[in-house]
């Protein structure tokens, strides 16, 4: 049998959030993680979820338990939370049935804050559909008028061959390779932002 005092010291070392609750959403044990984001007191060891939680996110939290207790499963999901400033953050949660001595079953939970990490991917989410953006107007708004100057070039070259008058035509050969060099590194850019 594992000494209680080696239990909590584990359990109040832990990087996560840990918990159980009663089947009416009383909880029965908590540690010193969960305590320390609800702003609760060291002595504090029984609170209802609806004592500390937002009524929306007390319903969310008890439903997920009555899933677990219903299963008889691990539950991985993910919640959101208000800790004691007021801010909400965004958790991976694991909830499980716990079978006590008296046979009565708890709901045991882990939680870890991965408020930092969904930020970072909405800013990846941004930022790939900026890139996005940026590969469509590369692709069409830019590539349309240069088109249209290749085209010119291309024109004005026949027109230039079929008066004989050679007068331009260095500079329209020169003007040609750098719209078509400016042409392949635009295609490029495109073929790299949608990648």
């Amino acid at each position: 049998m594992i000494d209680q005092d080696w239990f909590y010291t584990f359990i109040n070392n832990s990087p996560a959030i840990a918990w159980l609750t009663d089947e009416a959403g009383n909880l029965v044990m908590m540690n010193d993680g969960f305590k320390d984001a609800m702003g609760l007191e060291k002595e504090v060891t029984t609170k209802s979820m609806w004592e500390l939680f937002p009524e929306e996110y007390a319903l969310i939290y008890h439903k997920n338990n009555m899933e677990v207790l219903r299963t008889n499963k691990i539950l991985r999901t993910e919640e959101i939370s208000i800790d004691k400033y007021g801010h909400r953050r965004n958790f991976i949660v694991y909830k499980f049935p716990v079978r006590t001595s008296e046979n009565k079953i708890l709901v045991g939970g882990w939680s870890i804050d991965i408020t930092e990490k969904k930020a970072a991917e909405q800013k990846l989410l941004e930022h790939t559909e900026r890139f996005k953006e940026i590969a469509f107007l590369q692709s069409h708004e830019v590539r349309r008028p240069l088109s249209n100057i290749l085209s010119i070039i291309e024109l004005m070259q026949e027109e230039d061959e079929i008066k004989g008058n050679n007068k331009y035509a260095d500079l329209l050969r020169y003007l040609g390779q750098s719209a078509a060099e400016l042409d392949d590194i635009i295609n490029k850019i495109t073929r790299k932002t949608t990648a």
